[in-house]
Protein backbone atom coordinates (compact mmCIF):
# COMPACT_ATOMS: atom_id res chain seq x y z
CA UNK A 1 0.00 0.00 0.00
CA UNK A 2 1.37 3.38 -0.99
CA UNK A 3 1.07 6.15 1.58
CA UNK A 4 -0.76 9.40 1.01
CA UNK A 5 2.45 11.32 1.81
CA UNK A 6 4.37 9.56 -0.97
CA UNK A 7 1.61 10.26 -3.50
CA UNK A 8 1.54 13.93 -2.44
CA UNK A 9 5.27 14.01 -3.27
CA UNK A 10 4.81 12.14 -6.57
CA UNK A 11 2.27 14.74 -7.67
CA UNK A 12 4.68 17.63 -6.96
CA UNK A 13 2.28 19.08 -4.40
CA UNK A 14 3.44 22.28 -2.76
CA UNK A 15 2.90 21.87 0.99
CA UNK A 16 2.98 24.85 3.34
CA UNK A 17 1.17 26.48 6.19
CA UNK A 18 -1.50 27.69 3.75
CA UNK A 19 -2.75 24.16 2.94
CA UNK A 20 -1.38 22.02 5.78
CA UNK A 21 -4.72 21.54 7.49
CA UNK A 22 -6.45 20.48 4.26
CA UNK A 23 -3.74 17.94 3.41
CA UNK A 24 -3.82 16.43 6.90
CA UNK A 25 -7.63 16.25 6.82
CA UNK A 26 -7.64 14.37 3.49
CA UNK A 27 -4.89 12.05 4.73
CA UNK A 28 -6.82 11.24 7.91
CA UNK A 29 -10.05 10.65 6.00
CA UNK A 30 -8.42 8.23 3.55
CA UNK A 31 -5.85 6.45 5.71
CA UNK A 32 -7.50 6.17 9.11
CA UNK A 33 -10.60 3.99 8.91
CA UNK A 34 -11.52 5.00 12.47
CA UNK A 35 -12.05 8.60 11.38
CA UNK A 36 -15.44 9.25 9.82
CA UNK A 37 -16.04 12.96 9.49
CA UNK A 38 -17.56 12.90 6.02
CA UNK A 39 -18.22 15.13 4.35
CA UNK A 40 -14.88 16.88 4.32
CA UNK A 41 -15.35 20.39 2.93
CA UNK A 42 -12.28 22.11 1.45
CA UNK A 43 -12.78 25.73 0.51
CA UNK A 44 -10.60 28.63 -0.60
CA UNK A 45 -10.10 31.16 -3.37
CA UNK A 46 -9.48 30.31 -7.00
CA UNK A 47 -5.97 29.01 -7.70
CA UNK A 48 -4.93 27.87 -4.20
CA UNK A 49 -4.73 24.19 -5.16
CA UNK A 50 -8.06 22.70 -4.07
CA UNK A 51 -8.60 20.65 -7.22
CA UNK A 52 -4.99 19.47 -7.15
CA UNK A 53 -5.53 17.97 -3.68
CA UNK A 54 -8.73 16.30 -4.89
CA UNK A 55 -6.79 14.71 -7.75
CA UNK A 56 -4.18 13.45 -5.29
CA UNK A 57 -6.98 11.87 -3.23
CA UNK A 58 -8.33 10.23 -6.38
CA UNK A 59 -4.85 8.93 -7.29
CA UNK A 60 -4.38 7.55 -3.77
CA UNK A 61 -7.55 5.50 -4.05
CA UNK A 62 -6.63 4.19 -7.52
CA UNK A 63 -3.02 3.32 -6.69
CA UNK A 64 -4.14 1.43 -3.62
CA UNK A 65 -6.32 -0.99 -5.51
CA UNK A 66 -9.72 0.63 -5.93
CA UNK A 67 -11.41 0.17 -9.29
CA UNK A 68 -11.80 3.26 -11.47
CA UNK A 69 -15.55 2.73 -11.50
CA UNK A 70 -15.69 3.00 -7.70
CA UNK A 71 -13.82 6.32 -7.57
CA UNK A 72 -16.51 8.91 -8.27
CA UNK A 73 -15.28 12.39 -9.15
CA UNK A 74 -17.58 15.11 -10.43
CA UNK A 75 -16.88 18.73 -11.17
CA UNK A 76 -20.02 20.84 -11.58
CA UNK A 77 -20.23 20.31 -15.34
CA UNK A 78 -19.89 16.54 -15.04
CA UNK A 79 -22.42 16.42 -12.19
CA UNK A 80 -24.97 18.39 -14.21
CA UNK A 81 -24.41 16.25 -17.28
CA UNK A 82 -24.92 13.03 -15.31
CA UNK A 83 -28.12 14.10 -13.57
CA UNK A 84 -29.73 16.31 -16.18
CA UNK A 85 -28.25 15.69 -19.66
CA UNK A 86 -27.76 11.93 -19.73
CA UNK A 87 -30.21 9.30 -20.93
CA UNK A 88 -33.58 9.47 -19.13
CA UNK A 89 -33.29 7.41 -15.98
CA UNK A 90 -35.23 7.31 -12.74
CA UNK A 91 -33.54 9.13 -9.86
CA UNK A 92 -33.26 5.91 -7.86
CA UNK A 93 -31.33 4.32 -10.72
CA UNK A 94 -28.98 7.28 -10.94
CA UNK A 95 -28.37 7.19 -7.20
CA UNK A 96 -27.45 3.49 -7.34
CA UNK A 97 -24.27 4.56 -9.15
CA UNK A 98 -22.98 5.76 -5.76
CA UNK A 99 -23.75 2.55 -3.82
CA UNK A 100 -20.43 0.83 -4.55
CA UNK A 101 -18.22 3.90 -4.42
CA UNK A 102 -14.91 3.74 -2.58
CA UNK A 103 -14.84 7.55 -2.46
CA UNK A 104 -17.04 10.39 -3.70
CA UNK A 105 -15.46 13.72 -4.68
CA UNK A 106 -17.59 16.73 -5.64
CA UNK A 107 -15.79 19.85 -6.86
CA UNK A 108 -17.12 23.36 -7.58
CA UNK A 109 -19.66 23.51 -4.73
CA UNK A 110 -20.05 27.28 -5.23
CA UNK A 111 -21.65 26.61 -8.64
CA UNK A 112 -24.50 24.72 -6.96
CA UNK A 113 -25.84 27.94 -5.39
CA UNK A 114 -29.50 28.73 -6.25
CA UNK A 115 -29.90 25.34 -8.01
CA UNK A 116 -32.56 23.60 -5.96
CA UNK A 117 -32.78 20.29 -7.78
CA UNK A 118 -29.00 19.98 -7.99
CA UNK A 119 -28.70 20.64 -4.27
CA UNK A 120 -31.30 17.96 -3.56
CA UNK A 121 -29.12 15.43 -5.38
CA UNK A 122 -26.05 16.53 -3.44
CA UNK A 123 -27.96 16.18 -0.18
CA UNK A 124 -29.06 12.66 -1.15
CA UNK A 125 -25.49 11.71 -2.06
CA UNK A 126 -24.10 12.98 1.24
CA UNK A 127 -26.82 11.15 3.14
CA UNK A 128 -26.04 7.94 1.24
CA UNK A 129 -22.30 8.30 1.85
CA UNK A 130 -22.85 8.64 5.59
CA UNK A 131 -25.20 5.68 5.67
CA UNK A 132 -22.76 3.45 3.73
CA UNK A 133 -19.65 4.97 5.39
CA UNK A 134 -18.21 6.11 2.06
CA UNK A 135 -15.68 8.95 2.40
CA UNK A 136 -16.83 12.09 0.59
CA UNK A 137 -14.87 15.25 -0.13
CA UNK A 138 -16.57 18.44 -1.28
CA UNK A 139 -14.68 21.51 -2.50
CA UNK A 140 -15.61 25.05 -3.47
CA UNK A 141 -14.45 28.63 -3.49
CA UNK A 142 -16.56 29.68 -0.51
CA UNK A 143 -17.77 28.26 2.75
CA UNK A 144 -21.53 27.62 2.32
CA UNK A 145 -22.24 29.80 5.37
CA UNK A 146 -21.16 32.79 3.28
CA UNK A 147 -23.84 31.83 0.73
CA UNK A 148 -26.52 30.71 3.16
CA UNK A 149 -29.29 32.48 1.25
CA UNK A 150 -28.52 30.42 -1.86
CA UNK A 151 -28.29 26.97 -0.27
CA UNK A 152 -30.89 24.55 1.02
CA UNK A 153 -30.70 24.75 4.85
CA UNK A 154 -30.68 20.94 5.07
CA UNK A 155 -27.74 20.72 2.67
CA UNK A 156 -25.95 23.50 4.51
CA UNK A 157 -26.41 21.66 7.79
CA UNK A 158 -25.26 18.34 6.33
CA UNK A 159 -22.16 19.79 4.67
CA UNK A 160 -21.17 21.64 7.81
CA UNK A 161 -21.85 18.54 9.91
CA UNK A 162 -18.54 17.09 8.79
CA UNK A 163 -15.25 18.97 8.88
CA UNK A 164 -14.56 22.26 7.04
CA UNK A 165 -11.00 23.38 6.27
CA UNK A 166 -9.85 26.52 4.51
CA UNK A 167 -6.90 26.79 2.14
CA UNK A 168 -5.41 30.25 2.42
CA UNK A 169 -3.52 32.10 -0.28
CA UNK A 170 -0.08 30.48 -0.55
CA UNK A 171 2.67 32.23 1.38
CA UNK A 172 5.73 33.69 -0.35
CA UNK A 173 7.90 30.63 0.30
CA UNK A 174 5.28 28.29 -1.19
CA UNK A 175 4.99 30.46 -4.30
CA UNK A 176 8.77 30.47 -4.73
CA UNK A 177 8.87 26.69 -4.24
CA UNK A 178 6.17 26.31 -6.89
CA UNK A 179 8.03 28.49 -9.40
CA UNK A 180 11.30 26.63 -8.68
CA UNK A 181 9.62 23.25 -9.09
CA UNK A 182 8.11 24.14 -12.47
CA UNK A 183 11.24 25.75 -13.89
CA UNK A 184 13.34 22.78 -12.80
CA UNK A 185 10.85 20.30 -14.27
CA UNK A 186 10.79 22.17 -17.58
CA UNK A 187 14.55 22.73 -17.68
CA UNK A 188 14.22 26.53 -17.68
CA UNK A 189 17.19 28.55 -16.43
CA UNK A 190 15.92 31.58 -14.53
CA UNK A 191 17.74 34.46 -12.87
CA UNK A 192 16.95 34.37 -9.10
CA UNK A 193 15.84 38.00 -9.28
CA UNK A 194 13.13 36.98 -11.72
CA UNK A 195 11.57 34.75 -9.07
CA UNK A 196 10.97 37.90 -7.00
CA UNK A 197 9.41 39.64 -10.00
CA UNK A 198 7.09 36.73 -10.73
CA UNK A 199 5.86 36.65 -7.13
CA UNK A 200 5.57 40.44 -6.96
CA UNK A 201 3.64 40.98 -10.16
CA UNK A 202 1.58 37.82 -10.61
CA UNK A 203 0.25 37.15 -7.13
CA UNK A 204 -0.72 33.92 -5.39
CA UNK A 205 -2.88 32.07 -7.93
CA UNK A 206 -1.05 28.83 -8.79
CA UNK A 207 -2.82 28.59 -12.14
CA UNK A 208 -1.63 32.05 -13.15
CA UNK A 209 1.90 31.27 -11.95
CA UNK A 210 1.89 28.08 -14.01
CA UNK A 211 0.82 30.11 -17.04
CA UNK A 212 3.76 32.48 -16.45
CA UNK A 213 6.22 29.57 -16.42
CA UNK A 214 4.63 28.23 -19.60
CA UNK A 215 5.37 31.61 -21.20
CA UNK A 216 8.99 31.29 -20.06
CA UNK A 217 9.15 27.82 -21.61
CA UNK A 218 7.83 29.08 -24.95
CA UNK A 219 10.26 32.01 -24.94
CA UNK A 220 13.27 29.78 -24.22
CA UNK A 221 12.16 27.33 -26.93
CA UNK A 222 11.98 30.14 -29.48
CA UNK A 223 15.31 31.61 -28.37
CA UNK A 224 17.58 28.56 -28.08
CA UNK A 225 17.30 28.05 -24.32
CA UNK A 226 18.14 31.61 -23.33
CA UNK A 227 18.30 32.40 -19.61
CA UNK A 228 15.20 34.21 -18.31
CA UNK A 229 16.74 37.42 -17.01
CA UNK A 230 15.38 40.96 -16.63
CA UNK A 231 15.64 41.68 -20.34
CA UNK A 232 13.80 38.48 -21.28
CA UNK A 233 11.17 39.09 -18.62
CA UNK A 234 10.49 42.62 -19.89
CA UNK A 235 10.23 41.37 -23.48
CA UNK A 236 7.75 38.65 -22.54
CA UNK A 237 5.48 40.76 -20.35
CA UNK A 238 5.96 44.31 -21.57
CA UNK A 239 2.24 44.74 -22.31
CA UNK A 240 0.89 42.95 -19.23
CA UNK A 241 2.68 44.07 -16.07
CA UNK A 242 0.43 47.07 -15.42
CA UNK A 243 -2.68 44.94 -15.79
CA UNK A 244 -1.42 42.48 -13.18
CA UNK A 245 -0.45 45.33 -10.86
CA UNK A 246 -4.02 46.61 -11.01
CA UNK A 247 -5.46 43.11 -10.53
CA UNK A 248 -3.25 42.31 -7.54
CA UNK A 249 -4.01 45.68 -5.97
CA UNK A 250 -7.74 44.90 -6.18
CA UNK A 251 -7.10 41.51 -4.54
CA UNK A 252 -5.04 43.00 -1.73
CA UNK A 253 -1.75 41.61 -3.06
CA UNK A 254 1.44 43.68 -2.65
CA UNK A 255 2.54 45.40 -5.85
Amino acid sequence: MKSFDSIIADYNTICGEFNHEAIIAVKCLLEDCKINFSPLLIYGNVGVGKTHILKVAKAYMKINGNEDSSIIYFDFRGFSKYFFDSQPMHTDQKMKYFDNASIIILDDLHHYAHRCRTQDYVLDIISKSRELKIPIIVAGNNHPYTMANSFNPSLLSRVCGGVSVNIDAPDIKSRVDFVNMLTKTKGIIIDPKIEEKVIKYFGSDFSILQGIINRFELFTTLNDGVVIDNLAFDLIFKDEINHFKILNSSLGEPV
